[in-house]
């Protein structure tokens, strides 16, 4: 806003801050139309420097480097750990469809315990650490 009122050059100098009846405020060259709300502000002189533009594709620095492999090795263990445990939940699955045929096709009476357990343990797994992507 001050580059804009001093004509684009910011050279030392002063402007009037004046404070609007709407509560807003304004930098003026010439004073206030009511001089009882102007306040008078010093401008500083500014020297422009140069730096060194490091461009698009410049090379990272070291610590940028590191967090940024840090964050791919947990993105990485995230996605394999997900993969084991649908791979998990796939054997899981496969298990219980097992011990679901076994217990439609007919068994004999010493097996009815034991498969009705697994089919329960099965069941509880898949509840339990697949979520709703089961059945």
């Amino acid at each position: 806003m001050l580059l804009a009122l001093s004509g684009g050059n910011l050279a030392a100098g002063s402007l009037v801050r004046c404070t609007l009846a709407d509560g807003g405020v304004e930098y003026r060259n010439p004073p206030c139309p009511d001089a009882t709300n102007g306040r008078t502000v010093e401008i500083q002189p500014m020297s422009v420097g140069s730096f060194k533009y490091r461009g698009r594709h410049a090379r990272p620095t070291e610590s940028v480097l590191k967090r940024w492999k840090a964050a791919k090795r947990k993105v990485a263990k995230a996605k394999k750990k997900k993969l084991a445990s649908d791979k998990s939940c796939w054997r899981k699955r496969r298990q219980l469809e097992a011990v679901e045929k076994r217990l439609r096709r007919g068994y004999r009476a010493s097996e009815s315990v034991r498969l009705r357990d697994r089919r329960d343990g099965y069941e509880d797994y898949i509840r339990r650490f697949c979520g709703s992507r089961g059945r």
